[in-house]
């Protein structure tokens, strides 16, 4: 049984449903049997711009290892899906140095590469506009086609 785990940036305060949508769809095109969720920050938000006043502290960032590498320990396959843009100053720096050590800690789990849609990290609730026909970037009729043809993965060393 192969497990995606997926890297988000932390709990939404909604449902979810669109990205829990959207990374079913790439568990579907990566021939997962299951997803598992985890986060690079541990408190639920509305916004990013919420974690730019929240996230300045390591203690949001650090208390989400453990889940982080229980994840780790259960999957076979990852996916970095924590956005790329919103987070400035400190918390910027906060989601950098939290990025280096998971992808620390996945390389010394065995892990040396990461998919990504695209080349980058983006988060999936920005996935259907990446891989929109507006764009030219994918090709395919359904979500998961179309994501299938954007996948790609980047090394983990890359990220520390």
């Amino acid at each position: 049984m192969t497990r995606l785990l997926a890297v988000l940036l932390n709990p939404p305060l909604t449902s979810g449903v669109a990205s829990l949508r959207h990374v079913e769809a790439a568990r579907l095109a990566l021939a997962c049997d299951s997803v598992l969720i985890a986060n690079l920050f541990s408190e639920p938000t509305r916004s990013v711009e919420d974690i730019n006043v929240i996230g300045k502290c390591p203690e949001g960032w650090t208390q989400s290892r453990e889940q982080l590498l229980n994840a780790l320990d259960s999957a076979d396959v990852l996916m970095g899906a924590w956005g790329i843009s919103g987070l400035t100053g400190e918390a910027a720096r906060m989601r950098k140095s939290q990025v280096a050590w998971l992808a620390q800690s996945a390389m010394d789990q065995g892990f040396d590469k990461l998919w990504t849609v695209g080349g980058t990290p983006r988060h999936p609730s920005r996935w259907h506009q990446y891989v929109s026909d507006k764009y030219q970037r994918a090709v395919g009729e359904t979500l998961e086609l179309r994501l299938s043809s954007v996948l790609s993965t980047v090394d983990l060393a890359d990220f520390t």
